[in-house]
């Protein structure tokens, strides 16, 4: 968990000081890979227990994408390379979660998550008072002298980060870290720290994060627990209560933001690329079905950095700003049209369906059986599933590593660190108990 926090710190300045593509954070995911490749290994060889489908459904969906592509029209040299390239990135948060779920099988202490929590949480506050400059400002220029973007009448807050985006995501994962924190400690002073990290999240005026915010926070909330069953009830209706009323000035804010965004995916779909794409994934998948277009020929990077896919002008997509040869970076602004049309609908619900799995299954264990490890998975899970939508967070340096821990944690510690050590030590204790049964 230290070397996972010192990674966020690295990255994080990363984003701050280089504003261009060529920064270490283009290779740093890819080394921590490496480096916890010898540990996944091991977790393969020493599978941890309930951790078996992660790398099943994940192999289904890239058996499905390689078998896709051997039938590809493409085919030849482009395809080969692709592929290889492809299946690199697409595998990082699965190589991540094998290596945590290991090394976390390996631990002694019930409390690791702590420290990497505090790690997120203290990236944020550093950015906190160039945050608020940027929002007392509302001048439309960052502190570097470059223009701010604009949505719903105000300027979206930057802080120390060069583009909204790095800003936004870093105050997510803080606010997630604030609410799993209270979620267990339930004192007015994490209570606060997520209130204002929150707030500041859906301030960036981002569709996808305030929708989020809402979901974890109400998870948060439920999952509560209090030694009265009559304070439960108190603290749950006085949350619902606060929300309600401070939802309904910040509803004049949020809800044209929400519309605005839905409206630019779906109105005029010949120029909305995101709308296109989910179009488009649909027809390959049908025209290739049971298989899709290949893995690497529709919405991955390899797509348009290693060669142009040729599905992009067949389609008439590299017509469209944001999807032709010039300016192609709007063909990673979704996840799953790319997962369904490379690798068809099993390939689809080998993918989408773990991840419903596991976050479903470790969201339900937090409700019952709360603790920070399970609380903060669940966040990352829910968050991962509403932000995929529109985004590639799955293959973001960003997000890799969250994902990477929360699968770790959903499929072998739902209930926690501590109650699986307690599970281990019974299931011990029943072994030797029967190993010295006396024979009748």
């Amino acid at each position: 968990m230290w070397a996972a926090g010192i990674y966020y710190v690295l990255l994080l300045v990363d984003n701050v000081l280089i504003r261009t593509a060529e920064k270490l954070s283009g290779y740093l995911d890819e080394i921590t890979v490496l480096f916890a490749a010898p540990f996944a290994a091991a977790a393969l060889f020493r599978m941890p227990h309930g951790l078996w489908p992660v790398p099943l459904c994940f192999g289904i969906y890239i058996a499905m994408g390689t078998i896709s592509g051997l039938f590809s029209p493409i085919g030849g040299y482009p395809f080969a390379t692709v592929t290889g390239l492809t299946i690199a990135l697409d595998s990082k948060p699965i190589i991540l979660a094998l290596a945590f779920a290991y090394c976390l099988s390996q631990a002694r202490d019930s409390d690791v998550m702590t420290p990497f929590l505090y790690a997120l949480i203290g990236v944020a506050l550093v950015n906190l008072p160039f945050l608020l400059r940027d929002l007392a400002l509302n001048s439309g220029i960052n502190i570097y002298g470059e223009p701010m973007d604009r949505r719903a009448g105000m300027y979206r807050p930057q802080g120390l980060y060069h583009h909204a985006t790095a800003s936004v995501d870093i105050h997510l994962m803080a606010t997630m870290a604030a609410a799993a924190l209270w979620g267990i400690r339930k004192t007015a002073l994490w209570a606060g720290l997520t209130a204002l990290l929150a707030l500041l999240t859906m301030l960036h005026i981002v569709a996808k994060e305030i929708v989020a915010v809402v979901l974890v926070l109400g998870i948060a909330v439920m999952a509560m627990r209090f030694r009265s069953k009559d304070t439960q009830v108190l603290i749950r209706a006085a949350a619902v209560t606060l929300g309600l009323l401070l939802a309904v000035p910040f509803a004049d804010l949020a809800l044209p933001v929400i519309q605005g965004q839905v409206t630019d995916y779906v109105q005029d779909g010949e120029s909305a690329v995101r709308t296109l794409m989910y179009l488009i994934s649909f027809d390959l998948a049908a025209d290739n079905f049971p298989l899709g277009a290949g893995i690497g020929t529709f919405g991955s990077l390899t797509s348009f950095t290693t060669f142009f896919s040729p599905i992009y002008d067949q389609t008439g997509l590299s017509l469209i700003y944001g999807a032709s040869r010039l300016h192609p970076y709007y063909l990673q602004d979704v996840f799953w049209p790319k997962v369904l049309g490379e690798s068809g609908w099993i390939g689809l619900a080998a993918y989408l369906g773990l991840l419903l799995f596991l976050a479903v299954r470790v969201t339900r264990a937090a409700l019952k059986s709360p603790a920070v490890e399970n609380l903060f998975a669940s966040f990352v899970l829910v968050t991962a599933l509403v932000k995929t939508v529109a985004a590639p967070t799955l293959t973001s340096d960003l997000y890799v590593p969250l994902i990477g821990l929360a699968v770790a944690i959903a499929a072998c510690y739902p209930r926690g660190f501590a109650q699986a050590a307690a599970d281990r030590q019974a299931r011990a204790a029943r072994q030797t108990s029967r190993r010295h049964r006396p024979a009748l």
